[in-house]
């Protein structure tokens, strides 16, 4: 980032007019300056929780599971039953080809 100083050496080596090495130079403050805090609102608070909170509420009906009946629910709990003897058997597969910590390193044939 340049120094004020270099912006106004920079401008006068292009010439430019006392308009335009302003602007140059108000520029260059501002950036420095960074953007401007935001002017504190109370009720932002509560706002923002009122908009989530309907946000979610319209949201609810996707997010639960859909109501079963008897047949359903079983078809259900077996197809999730069967998902999680497979996450089991992958968890346990990883867990094998991890290295032991504990032993020293060998070639294993």
């Amino acid at each position: 980032m340049p120094t004020t100083a270099q912006l106004a050496a920079f401008a006068a080596a292009c010439e430019a007019g006392d308009q335009a090495t302003a602007a140059l130079l108000a520029g260059h403050q501002r950036i420095l300056e960074g953007p401007p805090l935001p002017v504190p609102y109370g009720c932002a608070g509560a706002e923002f929780a009122e908009e989530r909170r309907l946000r979610d509420e319209a949201a609810r009906p996707w997010l639960a599971e859909p109501e079963h009946d008897g047949y359903e629910q079983q078809l259900h709990d077996e197809r999730e039953t069967d998902y999680q003897r497979q996450i089991d058997e992958a968890e346990a597969l990883l867990h094998e080809l991890q290295p032991d910590n504990d032993s020293p390193l060998s070639c294993r044939t």
